[in-house]
């Protein structure tokens, strides 16, 4: 049975001191200050219909985190399990346990499981949330890509 967030951050936690870890890490205490866009990513996630048995998988927390640092760093699926396998910076931020590194086919399914709807709500709450805290203004709007 997946779980929707990690109950614990490991003592073994550790961001870069480089500006990209530090962004992470900011990153990273506004993911935590939100855990209701982590219900909607569990919804896509856990199937209700089958029994609690076998192996949990990577908490609901953990693959957005993953999906995040894809989006992010405009990875391949590729690209990204070696990167939650190379740097302790990534592996932090995605909250994954000491002893798994993801596989680019298990990354691919179950990132590709969230639903864009899903995605779209998540992004609401977080835009909202951003927009109503004052980090972010609906003044401006910055569009990078297409």
């Amino acid at each position: 049975m997946r779980k929707i967030r990690n109950a614990q951050t490991s003592i073994f936690e550790q961001y870069s001191n480089h500006e990209y870890g530090v962004r992470l890490r900011k990153l990273s205490e506004i993911l935590d200050r939100h855990p209701e866009i982590l219900e909607l990513i569990a919804a896509d996630l856990i199937d209700t219909s089958v029994a609690a048995v076998g192996r949990t998988g990577l908490s609901a927390e953990s693959v957005l985190r993953c999906l995040l640092l894809r989006q992010q760093l405009r990875l391949s699926y590729e690209q990204l399990a070696f990167h939650l396998s190379d740097s302790v910076t990534y592996r932090t931020f995605a909250r994954l346990p000491a002893h798994l590194s993801p596989s680019r086919s298990w990354l691919q399914s179950t990132i590709r499981s969230i639903k864009p709807e899903t995605l779209a709500q998540a992004h609401q709450v977080f835009t909202k949330s951003l927009v109503d805290g004052g980090t972010a203004s609906r003044d401006k709007l910055r569009i990078d890509r297409l």
